[in-house]
């Protein structure tokens, strides 16, 4: 029951995009990758997938974006293979009510930090990394401000500094998530993505991608996070890119980014 509920409550803001999932890999492909399940404080069970190799440097959780692909935009873009090429281990995890997971709760961090301690469990000694995309990045931000973040390096691309913000684009979405709002103050001020970037505990070094032209997550977005961040942040400009697409404007100069960040961080580790 507590599925249909939520379902229905996140109809008017993620709908067309909670679908059924699709792998977009080769049959064969699929087979290096392992399918876990694990229990979210939300209320679902959450599917990730698994790679793991020999000798791996560390591990990097990528959170996905808004979108029908969920997970899959990481194995369809070179996201995933590129990190493997680079000798990590990589997890790739629905949010709840996406792409193979079970219906939760709005309380999408939980399915982020249940990724995490899946990822951290399986590579017992080795430093944890997070890529996370719009959705997947804004609601990474909480699991960064407590004592139990396992994340070292993080990288937040084309993330709302606050939900609101974002969802002002969507004129039923956003008068809901207000009314909501006003009704748990509390609640409100916990979810805000910028609240949180002040408060990060064991990062370690933070990259910013966000682009001049997003309309959705401006460019002065990063700018306030990098601001509020409690230690110095690297903010990059991919200018001309569209929301959350900045690895098909700027291709060679956003693998370097984004990978260049995980290899040389790693490498110093």
């Amino acid at each position: 029951m507590k599925g249909v509920f939520f379902r229905l409550l996140k109809k008017p803001f993620f709908g067309r995009f909670m679908v059924p999932w699709r792998n977009p890999l080769p049959e064969q492909e699929r087979k290096n990758w392992q399918p876990i399940n694990v229990k979210s404080k939300t209320g679902a069970e959450l599917q990730l997938l698994w790679y793991q190799q020999q000798n791996a440097r560390g591990a990097i959780v990528l959170g996905h974006p808004m979108g029908k692909a969920a997970k899959g935009v990481f194995l369809k873009n070179g996201h995933a293979s590129r990190l493997i090429e680079k000798g990590f281990n990589v997890m790739l995890y629905d949010f709840n009510g996406f792409g193979e997971s079970q219906m939760g709760s709005f309380n999408f961090y939980h399915d982020a930090e249940a990724a995490g301690l899946k990822a951290k469990e399986l590579s017992p000694g080795l430093s944890l990394g997070y890529h996370g995309i719009s959705l997947g990045g804004m609601w990474i931000c909480p699991v960064l401000s407590k004592e139990t973040n396992p994340f070292k390096y993080v990288i937040l691309e084309s993330a709302a500094t606050t939900l609101p913000e974002f969802w002002r684009h969507y004129p039923l979405a956003h008068k809901i998530l207000r009314l909501s709002f006003f009704f748990m103050p509390k609640q409100a001020e916990y979810l805000k993505p910028i609240h949180h970037i002040s408060q990060l505990k064991g990062v370690e070094k933070l990259l910013l991608i966000y682009s001049d032209t997003d309309e959705y997550t401006p460019l002065a977005m990063g700018e306030r996070f990098q601001a509020k961040a409690n230690m110095d942040a690297q903010l990059w400009n991919a200018t001309g890119a569209e929301h959350a697409l900045a690895y098909k404007m700027h291709a060679q100069a956003y693998w370097v980014k984004v990978i260049g960040f995980f290899d040389d961080h790693f490498n110093n580790d």
